[in-house]
């Protein structure tokens, strides 16, 4: 098992290599050698023949009787263009989660961020600061979003809703898809780094409907909507800032408001091979925030100010959706 572990974080950073490369994009028409390959990247051949074989050994490309790659269907993902995308995953892992993980033994001597220390900012700071980086976190949260609205649609009912605050909404990809399934019902979208959202909004038909307010939740929330939504915000922040956050929320909205949360939520205890908890890691390794259980997530809304918190089954895995009474 040990053995395994450490095997899978070479292969990591081979994926990231064939994302870097494009390599599932030059092979989606069909196989290719290894020179044809080496030619149309300007790569070293014997180099990129052995990592060719690396990345058959991976599972996702195959190497066929006359010594040519194809395509393996689990390589599919990793095509820019396929439907469910990991490509956007793999590059943020390797060109940022992996350096930060560098910096983990520091963060058990010191308690301080392995992002902090390893790149001397705030994984925040580090986005708005260097595009290419930002652009591919937010195609990212933008690729799974799209997964999580058909999930949340079939979830909640917003029938009945008139204004919906996406807190926190980056690029406006959520707030997008509902106000795209409510013909009636218009939203704001209240984020501190906005830029790219006006264009997405307006690609995806509802730029009419959704005001783009620029903004920092520690200082205010817009007023006047009855949902508001925060998912996965309160993840990236510690109790404290969580709970200043949550406060706001609640400062903002009358009487009856809605809030949903929805987020990653932890079991109670450790299980092997919980996605959950090394999301948590993950957290601890990029931000000042964590995972939390539904039980914790419930001591924070009560703290600030909520009534009657009800948990609503949503069809993703270990998410806990929630939707708090003002």
């Amino acid at each position: 098992m040990i053995r395994e572990i450490v095997m899978k974080a070479g292969a990591a950073r081979l994926l990231y290599v064939a994302a870097k490369l494009q390599i599932a994009d030059l092979l989606a028409a069909g196989p290719q050698s290894s020179g044809a390959l080496a030619a149309r990247l300007n790569a070293h051949p014997a180099t990129l023949h052995r990592l060719l074989r690396g990345w058959t050994a991976c599972g996702i490309l195959r190497e066929t009787d006359d010594g040519v790659f194809a395509l393996a269907p689990e390589g599919q993902p990793l095509r820019r263009d396929a439907e469910n995308s990991q490509w956007y995953t793999v590059m943020e892992w390797g060109e940022v989660i992996d350096k930060a993980m560098g910096g983990l033994l520091h963060a058990v001597e010191t308690g301080e961020t392995p992002f902090d220390h390893v790149f001397g900012m705030s994984v925040w700071d580090y986005r708005a600061q260097h595009p290419t980086a930002g652009g591919i976190f937010h195609a990212n949260v933008a690729a799974a979003t799209a997964r999580i609205v058909a999930a949340l649609l079939q979830a909640y009912d917003f029938s009945d809703a008139r204004c919906m605050v996406d807190v926190g909404g980056g690029q406006g990809a959520l707030v997008g898809g509902v106000l795209q399934a409510h013909a009636g019902l218009r939203g704001v979208l209240y984020e501190k780094y906005p830029e790219g959202a006006a264009d997405n909004l307006a690609a995806l038909g509802v730029a009419d409907r959704c005001e783009v307010r620029q903004g920092d939740f520690f200082e205010s929330v817009p007023a006047g909507g009855d949902v508001y939504l925060l998912k996965a915000v309160i993840h990236d922040w510690n109790d404290e800032e969580s709970a200043r956050i949550l406060r706001l929320c609640r400062a903002a909205m009358a009487p009856g408001g809605r809030l949903l949360v929805l987020e990653r939520c932890l079991p109670e205890r450790a299980e092997a091979g919980s996605e959950t908890i090394f999301s948590d890691v993950l957290m601890l390794v990029l931000e000042h925030g964590r995972e939390r259980t539904e039980s914790e997530f419930r001591g924070l809304l009560a703290e600030a100010g909520f009534g009657l918190v009800r948990r609503i089954p949503i069809d993703i895995e270990d998410a806990c959706l929630l939707e708090a009474r003002a």
